[in-house]
């Protein structure tokens, strides 16, 4: 897509009215969200949208109402977010117990640090439990997990690579033989009566799928503020990064020190906010690369290089269709052009690229220089210093963000270093292990 497009693009899917450059579409992005995530394992995709439009169905059936039929479908659209690899992801077919417990909790742990997804983050907790279990404990949400669990177990089953029809039946008899122990009675009853026409299936079928989610009125009604979106990125963030040890700090250098840079730079609180979500999100894209290039310790070679300069194309078109607002969207998505031209994926050039993505360029380059690697120490001031003029001297870099990034260096270097600890000191207590 050339980039004058791409930017119609973002702005006519992005920027509808004032109002929605200040507010998200919560429903719209976690769905979007979703299927990102599963562009890390290619052999479960859409796994979690299919599993999700089986709870759906089966809410609706049960009489939910809106607030509690979307922390549910948030929940299963987001059932799997505690496996962090794409290998997790992989091997949770297998149903190994003790994997399936640490992606559990893990999911728990990452959603429950969002105010917004709190009520999903324990569904999520639960979600692999039998009905056995849940019935005589204390646990409010236990019923709503039991139906991601039973979801979960038909999406699972059923063999996707055949006709779905030769297989439906032979599904729901397994599924009620389990009633009871596995899935609550209430619970088999409502899938069995929505699963019995052929529409049901044909439409989990349906690579038109996701649609059901964005334009259902009792999912869309709530739009979330920038400030109240700024956590959800910060989720994004942690799934990005914590992909690995290795990688569990840089969107959180990124994000902190560019909030500092729009600071410095007189940026309004909203602006600053949005730099912050834009570094957050900047390598959304990265899902899509394998774990094997990603956490390579030294160069690419010219065929993973080319794998790797798509992720900001992917950062870009998530979010567009996301409908983030506009300016995030470009700000994250234009990170790797220069303005000179040398960049990409669009080879954009200056008239092309606002403030807010020059400052992501430079501190996209300034962090994983400032930082700790696996295969080399953290950069000295100086040798920063001429990295940022030879980019500045070139053309490439904005030079007046280069020398206020200078002059600031320790607040920056420290912002940015705060953030990252705080991040890896997370992944390592909590999730890693």
């Amino acid at each position: 897509m050339a980039l004058a497009s791409l930017l119609l693009f973002i702005r006519s899917t992005s920027a509808v009215n004032v109002m929605d450059s200040h507010t998200i579409d919560l429903t719209r992005f976690i769905v979007m969200l979703s299927d990102a995530l599963e562009l890390a394992a290619p052999g479960m995709a859409r796994h979690q949208t299919k599993t999700s439009y089986i709870a759906l169905r089966i809410a609706d059936k049960l009489g939910f109402s809106r607030a509690r039929k979307r922390d549910l479908i948030y929940a299963s659209l987001l059932h799997d977010i505690g496996a962090l690899s794409p290998e997790e992801k992989v091997e949770l077919e297998t149903l190994n117990p003790l994997l399936v417990e640490k992606h559990s909790r893990g999911g728990q742990i990452v959603l429950s640090r969002v105010p917004l997804l709190s009520h999903s983050a324990a569904i999520v907790g639960n979600h692999h439990v039998p009905w056995k279990s849940l019935r005589d404990q204390d646990e409010p949400e236990g019923f709503d997990s039991n139906i991601i669990h039973l979801a979960d177990s038909v999406e699972i089953a059923i063999d996707w690579a055949n006709y779905v029809l030769f297989q439906h039946e032979m599904e729901q008899k397994r599924i009620h033989k389990l009633r009871g122990d596995e899935f609550a009675p209430e619970i088999e009853d409502a899938f069995q009566e929505v699963s019995s026409a052929e529409e049901f299936w044909l439409r989990l079928a349906s690579p038109e799928l996701p649609s059901d989610f964005a334009e259902d009125e009792s999912l869309v009604d709530y739009r979330c503020s920038i400030a109240e979106f700024a956590p959800i990125s910060r989720l994004v963030r942690d799934i990005i990064d914590f992909r690995s040890t290795f990688t569990a700090t840089h969107s959180s250098g990124v994000a902190a020190s560019a909030s500092v840079v729009g600071l410095l730079l007189g940026f309004s609180e909203d602006d600053r906010i949005a730099l912050e979500i834009a570094g957050n999100l900047h390598d959304l894209g990265k899902m899509a690369v394998p774990n094997v290039i990603l956490l390579k310790p030294g160069s690419l070679d010219e065929k993973e290089m080319a794998i790797m300069r798509q992720h900001p194309y992917h950062t870009e078109t998530v979010l567009a269709r996301a409908k983030v607002p506009a300016h995030i969207v470009e700000w994250a998505g234009l990170h790797h052009e220069r303005l000179d031209g040398s960049g990409y994926p669009h080879r954009a050039v200056a008239a092309d690229i606002s403030l807010g993505s020059r400052v992501m360029s430079v501190m996209d380059i300034f962090t994983p220089l400032a930082e700790e690697r696996p295969y080399r120490g953290a950069m000295n001031r100086e040798s920063i210093r001429r990295v940022l003029n030879d980019g500045a001297n070139s053309g490439a870099l904005e030079s007046s963000v280069v020398e206020l990034v200078q002059d600031g260096h320790d607040t920056i270097h420290k912002a940015m270093k705060a953030a990252p600890d705080g991040a890896a000191l997370f992944y390592r207590t909590q999730l890693a292990g």
